[in-house]
């Protein structure tokens, strides 16, 4: 059964960003803003193991592959993470990363963001040409001289949705309810530095190589979130306390709650599948970060799709600790939510089959990856035969 985890840290706390911790590199210890699924995981799993339903020991030693036991533990080790962000308790509202085709000038004071036809040109000579959507009121010409950048924040969920239909093509960024559509990050989160001193290999600090570490802060009313897969006997429905979570284990305060983004997003498809056969065109959208076999490129059926564009963002960093090898995982390069591709659709007969591959599932390089929830994907609607790609 699926259950929602709510997280709020009692204090700052730390998600590996894959830098080393030498001083003499770079002198900071980066931070991710939000936990990866490897830090999600090991939360609940520690959880249990605070709880009493799991033994350390054992659970140790069947993640390292060294023995084979009941099936409750062997369900923790395929557990799927459905969904993992970000909640604004102020909104009432799941947040979801704003996709790169939404963008807003660099000078405008207005705080408002417009969704682009991102024709983004494939092959050898990629370059990105950005054009707004043709019957949104907006001209070419305003923008002739505006610096464009991706807004850098999250979508309430109810314009998440308006912007997957193609309902609305403006929204406003800002925190001014009830008109607010994105909220940017800075208002989301704060990054503290601490000053450290590097320990040698014998535990013995050394005074005269300092850096600094990165520790993130959630502001008032921001909550982690998970929707996992987990079984009833082992938490209930309406559990909290609290968790271990993030870089030294810093604890958290939990509470699972019936709120779930999974259905919230899964009541749209099918106008959005209706949407799409007026088009003829879909984008698809990381809701995640991706791990793919061919480096950025989602992978997709050619038979089924054209590719015509796509806006990657600079590449996310994934680590976590091995609870088998008892140690830091190999960091990943993934490619960033809010990452999207925009297809033709060859074939209208194929449709459902497309919505059932890539509308809330997750598509990374193997199992493992998409049952924590990499690469989780969902479609939107996409003009580009009215924009002219």
């Amino acid at each position: 059964m699926y259950k929602t985890f709510f997280i709020k840290p009692y204090d700052v706390i730390r998600f590996g960003a894959g830098t080393p911790a030498q001083a003499e590199l770079e002198h900071i210890l980066r931070t991710n803003l939000l936990p990866s699924p490897y830090t999600l995981r090991g939360a609940l799993w520690s959880l249990l193991i605070d709880k009493g339903a799991l033994s350390f020991k054992k659970f140790r030693k069947i993640v390292a592959g060294e023995v084979n036991d009941s099936e409750k533990y062997e369900k923790l080790l395929r557990m799927k993470i459905v969904h993992y962000g970000v909640y604004l308790e102020e909104y009432e509202s799941f947040a979801i990363p704003v996709p790169l085709d939404v963008s807003e000038c660099k000078d405008d004071e207005k705080g408002m963001a417009f969704v682009y036809d991102n024709l983004a040109l494939t092959g050898e000579s990629s370059k990105f040409v950005f054009k707004p959507l043709k019957g949104t009121g907006i001209s070419v010409t305003k923008f002739k001289d505006c610096k464009i950048k991706p807004v850098n924040g999250y979508f309430l969920l109810k314009s998440f949705t308006e912007y997957l239909k193609g309902e609305k093509t403006e929204f406003v960024v800002g925190e001014n309810k009830p008109q607010v559509d994105v909220i940017g990050t800075g208002k989301l989160f704060e990054i503290e530095k601490r000053v450290q001193t590097a320990i040698s290999e014998k535990g013995i600090a050394d005074e005269g190589r300092l850096f600094a570490t990165e520790f993130v802060s959630p502001k008032d009313g921001i909550r982690y979130f998970a929707e996992m897969d987990i079984d009833d006997s082992m938490l209930a429905e309406k559990d909290k306390g609290t968790i271990l979570m993030g870089g030294d284990m810093r604890t958290s305060e939990y509470q699972i709650k019936a709120l779930s983004l999974h259905e919230a997003l899964e009541k749209h498809r099918e106008d959005i599948k209706e949407r799409v056969k007026k088009t003829g065109f879909l984008k698809i959208i990381l809701l995640s970060p991706g791990v793919f076999e061919n480096g950025y490129i989602l992978d997709y059926n050619s038979n089924r799709l054209e590719l015509k564009s796509l806006a990657v963002g600079s590449y996310a960093v994934i680590s976590g600790w091995s609870m088998g090898e008892w140690g830091s995982r190999t960091s990943l390069r993934a490619v960033p939510a809010g990452s999207y591709y925009t297809f033709r659709v060859k074939d209208m007969n194929e449709l459902d089959s497309i919505f059932e591959e890539y509308y809330l599932k997750p598509h990374s390089m193997d199992d493992e990856f998409n049952n924590l929830g990499f690469g989780l994907t969902v479609i939107g609607v996409s003009n580009e035969n009215k924009g002219g790609a």
